[in-house]
């Protein structure tokens, strides 16, 4: 089979079940082998007038914005050939309802679901919600054949088998996977057409290695590439370089459950001290910059630069000494290089700018897995994650980052709790005026801001590299490791 698009990525996905995994590793694969209820339109900056139905055909949310009918488009099927019907739908919900894990954060609002009729199903809220299909475009949405269950171990919904199989009516399913690749072949049931008849999903964890074969024709596009890969890259003339600005975000956040860390002047001085331009810099190569809001018309600029704040020693050390505070010692919790370097490296930046307020900073770094095992148990003082919201709205990553129901892996890593913060995002819950919005989120980003629960945020460019004859990419600040393949393709000659 000579019709294969050829991916290079730098590590393996934890796990190919939407209901399992919210890493970006993952969704490579799960969102191209699952569908979803809603998505959005292609080419779009995903904002809310650019859902569109995905399995959905027609679609009614009630006035009091609490009671969702889905009218389900006929002959969709999952790669088993079984009929993508309400009982399909409701099955997926609960399922991932159930396992109750990163991906299912936007179903917990869904207080029931169920099937009026074979192709019909309604969603009642657990309260008024204005973005509910913005909701339902996540991965944690997505339709999972009811067949699952002939697989299941244990009662686990069958997360063992889809941790390397897929059950799903996208365009692409699991055929076979190895230590080092992951072959998709083409679901006969999928109704458009394709260019690709197959999917060589790569794992190799060399940088160096990666760019070789994409120069060499081997691969048609990569992933995982630092500032100075592109670099090494631009010089190539067959190769298309992708690096505009995301909407990941790398937070180094306080546990804010930690007595010391409770006081809010200790979290202000100890920010006060950062040099945020240094950081940019030295270890971003200027491919990222700091964030003080979240606002998306700025997340979407990719014109605008760093909104720095200059270190201010003089009021850290004002603060310390209002308190009483000669010296800290705190630990800052990391990976082992090779995942995610520069989290290390931040650290690094952290320790020697902390030595101006005499705060020893000590870095220990396990392995991811008990990185997710220590922080939703608050064994850390500061630590460090990726994340990206689910949608344009600042709702998703204000309720993400500022409530108290997401703490841990969830999203609030800080722990952070604050009264006002959770009235605020209860009101926009539910409001659908724009201007109205706006104005919360003002207020609730000024009260957040005030109250420090993260040290620094830094929004990141997206960067890629493929072959200059591959066609169809639209970039998504969302879509980070996010492919359309559908839409791939290679340029061909006319025949003559």
């Amino acid at each position: 089979m000579n019709n294969v698009l050829r991916l290079g990525k730098s590590g393996y996905p934890d796990s190919a079940d939407p209901a399992v995994s919210n890493s970006r590793q993952a969704w490579t694969i799960s969102n191209t082998a699952y569908q979803r209820l809603f998505r959005y339109k292609q080419g779009s900056n995903k904002t809310s007038d650019d859902v569109e139905g995905d399995l959905a055909a027609n679609w009614s949310l009630n006035s009091s914005l609490n009671r969702l009918k889905i009218l389900l488009k006929p002959n969709q099927y999952f790669i088993d050939g079984s009929l993508i019907d309400s009982k399909a739908v409701v099955f997926s919900i609960r399922r991932a309802q159930k396992i109750n894990k990163a991906p299912a954060i936007d179903l917990r609002l869904i207080d029931s679901i169920y099937a009026i009729d074979q192709m019909t199903v309604e969603v009642k809220l657990a309260y008024p919600f204005s973005l509910i299909l913005e909701a339902l475009t996540g991965n944690g949405a997505s339709i999972v054949s009811p067949k699952v269950l002939e697989y299941q171990e244990n009662n686990d919904l069958g997360q063992a088998y889809l941790k390397s199989h897929t059950l799903g009516s996208g365009a692409y399913q699991i055929e076979a996977s190895t230590d080092h690749n992951i072959y998709m072949a083409v679901n006969p049931y999928y109704p458009e057409s394709l260019f690709y008849d197959a999917l060589d999903i790569q794992i190799i964890p060399q940088a160096k290695k990666r760019i070789e074969d994409l120069e060499n024709h081997k691969l048609d596009i990569v992933e995982d590439l630092s500032p100075d890969d592109i670099q090494s890259l631009r010089v190539q003339q067959n190769v298309r370089i992708v690096d505009k600005y995301s909407h990941l975000i790398t937070s180094v956040f306080f546990n804010t459950r930690k007595p010391i860390l409770r006081d809010v002047r200790v979290r202000q001085a100890l920010t006060k001290v950062i040099d945020q331009k240094r950081i940019i810099q030295d270890i971003f190569k200027h491919q990222a910059r700091i964030l003080k809001t979240l606002d998306p018309d700025f997340l979407n600029d990719n014109t605008a630069g760093s909104q720095y704040t200059q270190p201010d020693i003089k009021a850290a050390r004002a603060l310390f000494k209002e308190l009483k505070i000669n010296r800290l010692e705190l630990v800052y919790l990391s990976d082992y290089p090779g995942r995610e370097s520069y989290w290390n490296r931040i650290a690094e930046c952290l320790q020697e700018d902390f030595q101006q307020l005499n705060v020893s900073l000590e870095i220990k770094k396990v392995t991811f897995e008990k990185m997710k095992q220590r922080i939703p148990k608050g064994e850390f003082d500061i630590s460090v994650g990726d994340w990206i919201p689910s949608y344009n709205d600042p709702w998703a990553a204000m309720k993400s980052m500022y409530h108290p129901e997401r703490s841990g892996l969830r999203g609030n890593q800080a722990s952070y709790q604050d009264e006002i913060v959770i009235r605020l995002l209860k009101t926009i819950d539910s409001s659908v005026d724009m201007e109205e919005r706006k104005q919360l989120y003002l207020t609730l980003e000024q009260q957040a801001a005030d109250d420090c629960p993260y040290l620094l945020m830094v929004q990141r460019k997206y960067m890629c590299a493929m072959r200059t004859d591959l066609k169809g990419y639209h970039f998504h600040p969302f879509d980070w490791q996010l492919w359309d393949f559908t839409a791939l393709h290679k340029k061909t000659e006319p025949s003559l």
